[in-house]
C-alpha cells in the first residue's frame, strides 16, 4: 500500500493542527522550547491518517515537534518521515526529534528509519514537570492529561534525542 503524503493546505491546516493538539497540547514543549503548532508546518498522510508537525526555525536543523499514525503498522510514519528531506529542501541538513527512553517502539521505529541517538538527558521528564512552562502556567498539567503523552511522562525519568542527517 502505498500512502500519499501531502502539506497541509489552508483548510487542512486547521484540522490537523487541532488533532495534533488533542493528541498532544499546544505548545508542545521539547528539551525545555515551546512549539507552537500555528508555527509548525504540518504534512498529512492519506485522508488524515497520519500527520507530521515540523518546526524550520531552527535551520538548518529541522525538528519534528509531533509525528502521528493513526493507524499503526500501515506505512503511515515512514511515509510522513520519508517525505521530510524533500519537504525540507537542501537548506536543511538534520532532522531532531525527542521521545523518552520508555517509548521503545518509537525508538526502534526511528532507528530502523536512519535515525541515531544523539543524546540521553536524564531526569528531562522530572523537569519538565517540575517547572512551570513560560507563556503558559498550565502546560506541565495538560501534558500529564494527554493520554498519548502521560503514559510516556509516567514511565520514564529520561528522554531522548534522535537526529538524521540528511543526504
Amino acid at each position: 500500500m502505498t500512502v500519499q503524503v501531502r502539506v497541509a493546505d489552508r483548510r487542512g491546516l486547521d484540522i490537523a493542527r487541532r488533532r495534533l493538539a488533542e493528541a498532544w497540547g499546544d505548545p508542545i514543549l521539547v528539551r525545555g522550547a515551546a512549539y507552537r503548532l500555528a508555527d509548525c508546518d504540518v504534512l498529512i498522510a492519506g485522508d488524515f491518517d497520519g500527520l507530521a508537525a515540523i518546526s524550520r526555525r531552527d535551520a538548518p536543523v529541522a525538528e519534528l515537534v509531533a509525528l502521528n499514525a493513526f493507524t499503526p503498522r500501515r506505512g503511515i510514519g515512514t511515509a510522513l518521515l520519508a517525505a521530510l528531506p524533500g519537504f525540507l529542501g537542501p537548506a536543511f541538513r538534520q532532522i531532531r526529534l525527542t521521545t523518552t527512553n520508555a517509548n521503545l517502539d518509537a525508538l526502534r521505529f526511528y532507528q530502523r528509519r536512519g535515525y541515531r541517538l544523539a543524546a540521553l538527558r536524564p531526569g528531562a521528564v522530572d523537569l519538565a514537570r517540575r517547572e512551570p512552562f513560560r507563556g503558559s502556567a498550565t502546560m506541565v498539567c495538560r501534558c500529564a492529561m494527554i493520554s498519548t503523552w502521560c503514559s510516556i511522562c509516567e514511565a520514564a525519568n529520561e528522554d531522548a534525542s534522535l537526529h538524521r542527517l540528511l543526504e
